[in-house]
């Protein structure tokens, strides 16, 4: 999923200030993550992919908790749909 297709499921989820507020700031912390694990030369690949993994799904946890039952459920209908699209 390229980045406008992030920037317009956001979009559709109709997030609240402060929800678009704790979204920045998680995706920040992010990719601040992500940058230390991608230039750690002492890791092998397989460790860095893991981490990143693990890193996603801490990312993903944090986002569901911010979002309102109704969003998460829309969420998970367009991830579905993006699967549906990407496997076509």
């Amino acid at each position: 999923m390229d980045r406008s297709e992030k920037k317009d499921m956001l979009k559709e989820l109709d997030l609240t200030k402060e929800q678009k507020i704790k979204m920045k700031e998680i995706r920040q912390e992010n990719k601040s993550k992500k940058e230390m694990i991608a230039n750690d030369s002492r890791l092998l690949e397989t460790e860095k992919k893991s981490r990143l993994h693990a890193l996603q799904k801490e990312q993903a946890q944090k986002i569901q908790a911010i979002l309102t039952d109704e969003q998460k459920e829309k969420l998970k209908a367009m991830r579905q749909e993006a699967r549906k699209e990407k496997n076509q």
